[in-house]
């Protein structure tokens, strides 16, 4: 069955995430690991386009597929025309970096297999698909079903970043270019490496799918 994309998807929304807490901020990790393996008295450093003391980062991003645990993309209710259907993704462990991190989303929606594409998890905490376009906030009482499965989306970081150190350790220069996967020797309870070029990070979550059908649940009307 090819995927189809209801009107729905103009609705999927990413909310940003307010606050820092359980966030990952990738800048604030590469910092850190300078100070504490290359130098201190940091000058600058940098993971994306901008030049460090003449040198060019040369960093990438690679966003994983979505996956859901077992079972989960399996689990649909029965296709009821008369019923509203929405979805949430809460993400528990985001990130902040300097990139953009797209994801295709993927839900059975009506009995039939959705792809939401262009999704940018960069900084969210919070993405929902409100594809009959429901007035909100939703009201649960009206909910006739719901359910609940956990996901994760593994990030990496391939390639080298740029710094300026005012002294550095042993025998580091004091500028120049650095594999970032060795960035997870600094935290290694979030970060994980692969060789000295790559760093991995696994953002998780879970994913609710609701179901109304109580008629007290309107579309909201056009404006």
């Amino acid at each position: 069955m090819k995927p189809t994309v209801s009107v729905g998807l103009l609705l999927f929304v990413i909310i940003p995430r307010e606050g820092t807490c359980g966030q990952l901020n990738l800048e604030e990790e590469v910092k850190k690991y300078i100070l504490s393996y290359i130098g201190t008295g940091l000058v600058d450093f940098s993971l994306k386009d901008r030049p460090v003391a003449g040198n060019v980062p040369a960093v990438s991003a690679k966003v994983e597929k979505l996956t859901y645990e077992s079972g989960c993309e399996h689990k649909q209710f029965s296709a009821k025309k008369e019923c509203s259907h929405y979805y949430i993704w809460y993400i528990y462990n985001s990130t902040s970096t300097p990139f953009r991190l797209p994801v295709n989303l993927t839900v059975l929606h009506e009995g039939q297999r959705n792809n939401i594409y262009n999704a940018d998890i960069n900084n969210a905490t919070l993405a929902y698909w409100n594809p009959q376009n429901l007035s909100m906030p939703l009201d649960e009482k009206a909910m006739d079903s719901e359910v609940k499965c956990h996901f994760s989306i593994e990030l990496s970081f391939k390639g080298t970043f740029v710094y300026q150190v005012e002294s550095a350790q042993d025998d580091k220069a004091t500028k120049g270019h650095h594999y970032i996967g060795r960035v997870a020797l600094n935290n290694p309870k979030q970060l994980a490496q692969r060789g000295d070029e790559v760093l991995v990070y696994n953002i998780g979550g879970v994913h609710i799918h609701q179901m109304f059908c109580h008629s007290t649940l309107k579309p909201k009307k056009p404006e």
